[in-house]
């Protein structure tokens, strides 16, 4: 048996799998917005889970951002700051005394749809998590390019592509960076449209809103598609 841990900005979800890789629990909790707490929370999972089946179960946890190979430390989490200069393994290794493994969550995402998912008949993958955060994983013959930063599949840290007919550069002063992601991920939806409407809104409501006919939600999300269809030109490219 084994936990698998998706720690993300909002939530962290948990998934308990036996030794054939069927899943036997699976539940949700809210992400604590600082670093302490949110290995409080992991420890509890873990802690709990051992209990109920009376083992020590190894844990695999995917996050945001990318670990420095000479450093161990996550850097880049920009949706999770407070993981940011922190070595989460080590961290938790101090309160738990099991096999531990840590990776970036698109890159988790990407190698489990290219191992058994519906790109598993495929050898090269690229796969993009559209969540709070924005961000990309990439697969080769099952196995993640990392790139020497941890960086490989990160393609919401390009810059936005512009063609002729465009109206970006009217735009780039609406929003803090013209990266992909500053555009893309969950923040980044409610932060432009807040600026553009001056009315406050969660990314739900925004999509809601937009299904329910109204009118600045379909230029809103109308844009955003543009956007998104533009920024995987680039990797289809």
């Amino acid at each position: 048996m084994q936990i698998g841990i998706d720690l993300g900005a909002t939530k962290i979800e948990y998934v308990l799998l036996d030794d054939d890789n069927k899943e036997l629990i699976r539940n949700r909790i809210s992400t604590p917005n600082n670093y302490d707490d949110t290995l409080l929370s992991i420890i509890n999972i873990v802690k709990d889970l051992e209990r109920k089946k009376n083992k020590k179960l190894s844990l695999g946890i995917c996050h945001p951002g990318s670990t420095d190979k000479t450093t161990g430390l996550i850097k880049n989490a920009h949706n999770s700051q407070w993981l940011n200069g922190k070595n989460i393994v080590k961290d938790l290794k101090k309160m738990l005394d099991n096999n531990i493994y840590s990776e970036n969550d698109a890159n988790c995402f990407c190698l489990s749809e290219a191992y058994d998912g519906s790109a598993s008949h495929y050898e090269t993958v690229f796969g993009i998590i559209l969540g709070t955060g924005c961000g990309g994983g990439f697969v080769i013959n099952k196995k993640i390019i990392s790139g020497s930063n941890g960086l490989g599949g990160e393609w919401s840290l390009n810059q936005m592509p512009e063609f002729s007919n465009s109206n970006l550069r009217s735009e780039k002063k609406l929003n803090f960076s013209n990266r992909i992601e500053g555009y893309l991920s969950g923040k980044s939806i409610e932060n432009n449209f807040e600026i553009r409407f001056k009315k406050k809104l969660s990314a739900k409501e925004i999509f809601f809103n937009y299904r329910n006919k109204d009118k600045n939600a379909i230029d809103f999300v109308n844009d955003y598609k543009n956007k998104l269809a533009r920024s995987l030109m680039i990797i289809i490219t």
